[in-house]
């Protein structure tokens, strides 16, 4: 299979990006059943952090902290029916996470940024649910998908 170092889009089909960096050694990183889409994009989050690992590391430790409290902001939001932050909380919540190369859960979140400009909260606790998901599998994926000097320290 070629090398799509030059592309970080590519990704192959079973949803494991082409450059995850293993070893031959390495145990298989994921279950080529558990996702059609990529949940994170690996060479992207390695790109934009410096492709130190030590730069990758604090990348995704502020990602992992910053998105877990954003969406306890987001419940809080949707219980009150707050539809001013509901928007803004998913609105900046799914610009880290595409920015960081996470697309499955900006996807999901972007879902409920529109839900609350529309003001149209019929069935969003299943979308933050959904995102909550998302968030859940991306750092599984992450976690298996990035070597140990990249995640040490982090608070998964």
């Amino acid at each position: 299979m070629p090398n799509n170092r030059d592309n970080p889009l590519a990704s192959s089909v079973d949803g494991i990006d082409n450059d995850s960096h293993a070893k031959q050694s390495d145990p298989p990183r994921a279950d080529p059943s558990a996702a059609t889409q990529t949940l994170a994009d690996i060479v992207h989050l390695r790109n934009i952090s410096g492709d130190t690992p030590e730069d990758v590391c604090e990348m995704v430790g502020l990602f992992v902290d910053q998105t877990q409290s954003q969406l306890d902001e987001l419940a809080t939001a949707i219980t009150s029916q707050d539809l001013k932050a509901i928007e803004g909380i998913a609105h900046s919540c799914k610009g880290g996470s595409a920015s960081c190369g996470m697309l499955v859960l900006a996807d999901s979140l972007k879902k409920i940024e529109v839900m609350g400009r529309n003001q149209k909260l019929e069935g969003i606790e299943a979308m933050l649910q959904n995102s909550r998901d998302s968030f859940s599998m991306t750092k599984l994926f992450l976690q298996e998908n990035l070597t140990a000097q990249e995640t040490a320290g982090i608070n998964w």
